[in-house]
Formats: structure tokens, sequence, C-alpha cells
């Protein structure tokens, strides 16, 4: 061997390093793919909460609003085809909000004074279990605990469910489902954002009920208060007759 040839790196060990030179940089392209992708993920969510918020502050005295926009949130976030809104209240289900992508999906039409509560469907479930229930697959899977679910599955051809109820200390006041046609789970951060749309639905709930009895109360003191001023006149006008 020749005194050039020593220490000399081999075309095969040129290559090799070249190669790994080239998957370093590749790592690092998708990690910062990653890394933006996330990023935006994140402003969206950011975005999404802070407008269901302003929709809250807006309507103090309906959840229609803050539910329609908690659903279309949920669809363009979520990958979810559809998503649907419910408020339980005096053992019935009423629908408040929907949202769904293209119009192909199935269509939900609201019942006048509500729906029975039944554990028969993914939603009756996760209200009267106060639980998250996440459906995916065959529904052969879960016929036999949720048998109108899997019908629904069938007729639809939905893949995915995902019932998140609205806690309240006193029992769950409603529940948000989100559906999908691929037999593909909603992943841990679609859940956690839906969970937090649901926190803040519970919040419009809340805020819905101490208005309008606030509203109440002060109908029954000026009502009060019109009783009184008429007695004093009456009084006297009787005073000076």
């Amino acid at each position: 061997m020749s005194k050039m040839d020593v220490g000399q790196p081999s075309y095969d060990e040129l290559r090799a390093r070249v190669a790994e030179l080239e998957e370093q940089a590749r790592q690092r392209d998708a990690a910062l793919e990653a890394s933006e992708r996330e990023r935006g993920e994140a402003l969206d969510q950011q975005a999404a909460m802070a407008e269901v918020l302003r929709i809250v502050s807006e309507s103090p005295s309906s959840v229609e609003p803050v539910f329609q926009s908690i659903a279309e949130k949920v669809v363009e976030l979520c990958d979810a085809d559809d998503a649907l809104a419910f408020v339980y209240r005096d053992g019935m289900m009423h629908h408040v909000g929907g949202a769904k992508r293209g119009e192909e999906f199935l269509d939900f039409r609201k019942v006048p004074g509500g729906l029975p509560l039944s554990e028969a469907t993914i939603s009756g479930r996760a209200v009267s279990t106060r639980a998250l229930v996440h459906l995916f697959g065959p529904p052969e899977g879960y016929e036999a605990d949720l048998p109108r679910t899997a019908e629904l599955a069938r007729i639809g051809s939905i893949g995915a469910f995902l019932a998140i109820p609205l806690l309240r200390d006193d029992g769950a006041a409603g529940v948000i489902l989100a559906r999908r046609r691929e037999q593909r789970p909603f992943t841990t951060a679609q859940i956690a954002l839906i969970q937090t749309f649901a926190d803040q639905a519970v919040i419009a709930i809340e805020n819905a009920r101490l208005f309008n009895e606030l509203q109440e109360r002060n109908r029954e003191v000026i009502e009060a208060l019109d009783y009184q001023t008429a007695t004093a006149e009456v009084l006297e006008v009787i005073s000076r007759a």
C-alpha cells in the first residue's frame, strides 16, 4: 500500500457517509415539518376556542349559537364527517346544534319536544353513565351493547362514533357526538379538543340558566312594583273622595 492510500476513505465509505448525511437532513426536515404542523394546529385550536368563548359571552340567554359553533369546529378541526349537540332536560334529549362535511352525509331532523333518553344509543349511554363512549370498526363489535347505534352505523355507513358528555356537578347536561365514515378511531388530541369544547358548552348552559333566572326575578320585581304603584294610586284616589 502506498503512502497516498493511508487514511483515505474508500468510495463505498464516502457513499455511506453521504447517505447518512442525507438521512439526517431528511429527519430534520420531517421534524421541522411536524413541528410547524403542530404549531398550526395549536393556533387553529386556540382560535376556535376563542371564537366559541366569544359566542358564549355574546349569547347569555341562549345556548343554540354556542352549540352550533362547537359542532362546526368539531367537523373542521377533528376530521369528523358530522357533529351533533344535544342538551338533556326533563328526561329528554334536545338537539341544539349540528354540522356536517358535505351534503351526502346523514341528515338529522330536530324532533319537537326532544327524544327520550335511550341507553341503546351512544349519546344516551354517554349521558346516563357520565362517561366518554368511543366506537369504531364493524358494528358487529358493539351491536349487542348498543343496538340502535349499530343499526345507524349500517344505514349511514358510519365507521366511528365519539360521544362526550357535558358534565356538571348534578349530572350530565347533554352530549357532543362526532361521527366519521372511516372505521378509524379519533385521536387522543381530537378527543381532548372536543372535551375542551364540552367544558365550554357547560359554561354556556350555566350562563344561560343564571341569565334567565335573573331576568325572571327582574320581571317579578317589576310586576311587584307596578302592583304597589297601582295600589298606591287607587288608595290616593279613595282618600281624596
